[in-house]
């Protein structure tokens, strides 16, 4: 096969992998990944590597100490291309469970060849990682050894980076290209660090930056803090804690809090002449926040549920909030917000009406009471009476019925398909049942639910995806 075309193939592969990681089809892209990315991106790592070692510029290593994560292509890149007599794996119990196994058996490591060191995660710290690299070094003292910095834990990078930048071995990582937040495949390149980097804060602002991009921002933000508090021009890191204290309160719904941090951290990018490309979508974001923290001013439930500007937005607000957690592998709680969406929807179209689903007017319901039980019927496949308080299935039947907008275009078989999603829902362990979700089945649920939320912006008139822009957290590079 030319040259050419193994590289067109490679090109449009990549092309497809890198938007469906940007779709966060993790599976789909990870099976691309190795069948198709892999083995070119390891031929020409490799043959880098064996140049620069013919050049001089790379080293022969007795040792190489790894930490890992779950996706160890950089790890497998590393041990093939530095060919060391022995490697120590630094994992957590999860890596170890995931992806160990694998990862010896395509490195095709001889049980003599590895060694691994498992810390528990109630044990992970940075203390805790440098004492067990420091026995690694101590134990093949006058060997040559390197420590990667690439992948793995934080707190277990961090250890390892010290111990390293202590004990005088050899600290490497693998750089690559971006596409936003999506390495290039094809792009890796060994770099031998310079330590003394590390001593001033480059190893915490980059693991708090993976932390960010990870929405983690609690963790991202007391990490900036800790920089910004040792380092002589905090301005950056400054700006970084206050952004990622303003995302931890907005997951947490604390839409006031989150506004007065953002607005601070706008203020200070003014203030010190920063021209970041993300100021843009931080106002866009301040503007979503200004709408959202009239929720928690002192106004009647009823009032507020009426408002359909403010409903739109929390609505989107709690979809942004699922992908974050969707991001995650948080499945239950990113159906939990999925959830409260649909609830949301069938609450502000019956206040409108003027019912309140928590204390229904049951002279407003008369009319409908027949309809009602006689589709909860069909729905149900039993009896069912009218109840004191609407949950949320029993409110969309109630809208069916009553011929309201979000249904009037809808047939049985649709809310038969929401009741089916309520139903996947209800026997989840985020609704006291006893089955945990997976990726397939939140799809499944999210799919059906999401036709519901467009279907409401339609009524509305609020442009959904202007919404989606502004509620959509900006990523750090």
């Amino acid at each position: 096969m030319g040259v050419n075309l193994i590289y067109n193939r490679f090109a449009a592969d990549r092309k497809r992998y890198i938007s469906l990681q940007k779709n966060r089809k993790w599976e789909e892209a990870e099976k691309l990944y190795w069948e198709k990315l892999y083995p070119v991106v390891e031929k020409r790592f490799l043959k880098d590597v064996r140049q620069r070692k013919r050049n001089g510029e790379i080293p022969d290593y007795d040792i190489l100490i790894l930490p890992l994560g779950l996706f160890n292509n950089y790890a497998l890149l590393l041990i093939k291309a530095l060919k060391p007599k022995k490697v120590f794996f630094l994992c957590v119990p999860e890596d170890e469970e995931k992806s160990l196994k694998n990862l010896v058996e395509r490195a095709k490591l001889s049980p003599a060849q590895y060694e691994k060191v498992v810390v528990k995660f109630e044990d992970l710290n940075t203390s805790r990682s440098y004492e067990e690299v420091k026995k690694i070094i101590e134990k093949y003292k006058g060997k040559r050894i390197v420590i990667d910095l690439s992948k793995g834990k934080r707190s277990i990078i961090a250890g390892a980076a010290v111990a390293g930048e202590v004990f005088n071995c050899d600290l490497i990582h693998i750089s690559k290209s971006w596409d936003e937040n999506v390495h290039i495949p094809g792009t890796e390149k060994l770099i031998i660090l310079n330590k003394s980097l590390y001593l001033f804060g480059d190893l915490e602002n980059k693991h708090a930056t993976e932390l960010f991009n990870e929405c983690s921002y609690d963790s991202a933000s007391r990490i900036f803090k800790d920089i910004m508090q040792k380092t002589k021009d905090p301005r950056k890191f400054e700006i970084k804690y206050l952004i990622s204290s303003a995302y931890a309160f907005w997951d947490g719904f604390y839409y006031k809090a989150a506004f007065l941090k953002l607005s601070e951290a706008l203020r200070k990018i003014e203030q010190y002449g920063f021209d970041w490309t993300f100021v843009p979508q931080l106002k866009n974001n301040l503007n979503a926040l200004k709408i959202l923290e009239k929720l928690q001013e002192k106004n009647s439930t009823m009032s507020l549920l009426k408002n359909n500007k403010l409903i739109s937005y929390l609505i989107i607000d709690l979809y942004c909030n699922a992908g974050r957690r969707k991001y995650q592998q948080k499945f239950e709680d990113a159906l939990s917000r999925i959830y409260r969406a649909i609830e949301l929807i069938s609450q502000n179209r019956l206040a409108v009406k003027g019912i309140n689903t928590a204390d229904p007017n049951q002279n407003k319901i008369k009319p409908y009471l027949d309809g009602f039980k006689e589709t909860a019927k069909k729905i149900y496949g039993t009896e069912k009476s009218f109840p004191d308080k609407i949950p949320l299935m029993d409110s969309h039947i109630l809208l069916f019925v009553m011929k309201d907008e979000l249904w009037s275009n809808k047939d049985l078989k649709s809310l038969k398909k929401l009741y089916e999603a309520v139903r996947l829902r209800d026997t989840s362990l985020v609704a006291h049942g006893l089955q945990s979700i997976d990726q397939k089945t939140y799809g499944k649920i999210k799919k059906a639910m999401k036709e519901i939320i467009l279907n409401f912006f339609k009524i509305t008139h609020e442009n959904y995806d202007s919404l989606i822009k502004i509620h959509t957290h900006i990523k750090l590079e």
